[in-house]
């Protein structure tokens, strides 16, 4: 993910400003602070924070290798016998080379071929009927409209009373976001997009008052 670099009178506006723009929450966000506004006279303070942002990245995890034990316990076998004493004598068939532990195939090491990849506009439509879902249930009246550009994807939900899905600071609203974008992946898997939710507009009224 790319960096976004925001300014703002204060640090923590700037951060706010930084988490609009990237549609995640702050323990999803790594944060560089560029610049921090210096105190002036009479409490005031000069110049502006500029800081830049990105989704913080998720490292894969790896798969554990598997353990072939077989050649240390007959090793361990051989090691057990007490010492002094003469084995057995050796048969004729006792020359044979002993089978070595069976070895899976390349076909099953191959990891799984991916599908195709999930259209932009199949994921936005699986997001707005999951959030009309959501108003119907609370008893809302509303509308959601969706905007796509590329995989950016961008859907604002508009009508009255539906404020209620805000919270303070906007913390509801990026629980909700969130839950759309679980409910997206869970019907149609993992996708390369990126899922913005606005409700009511308070995503472009906080940047305006920023």
């Amino acid at each position: 993910m790319e960096w976004v670099e925001t300014t703002a009178e204060t640090l923590e506006a700037a951060k706010n400003l930084a988490l609009d723009q990237l549609g995640v929450s702050e323990e999803d966000a790594e944060f560089d602070v560029l610049e921090e506004p210096k105190p002036g006279l009479f409490g005031r303070t000069r110049g502006e924070a500029r800081v830049r942002a990105r989704v913080r990245p998720t490292a894969p995890r790896s798969k554990p290798e598997r353990r072939d034990r077989g050649p240390k316990r007959a090793a361990r076998a051989e090691g057990d016998a007490p010492k002094g004493r003469r084995g057995p004598k050796a048969t004729a068939g006792s020359d044979r080379p002993r089978r070595e532990p069976r070895k899976s195939s390349d076909a099953e090491r191959a990891p799984r071929p991916e599908g195709p990849p999930v259209d932009p506009a199949t994921v936005s439509a699986a997001a707005t009927t999951f959030l009309e879902g959501m108003l119907t249930a609370a008893g809302l009246v509303g509308q959601v409209t969706s905007t796509l550009n590329g995989e950016d994807i961008d859907i604002n939900v508009l009508g009255d009373d539906v404020s209620i899905f805000v919270g303070q600071r906007g913390a509801t609203l990026m629980a909700v976001q969130d839950l759309t974008r679980v409910v997206s992946q869970r019907r149609l898997g993992d996708h390369d997009t990126h899922m913005r939710v606005d409700i009511g507009s308070y995503r472009e009224r906080r940047r305006e008052a920023l």
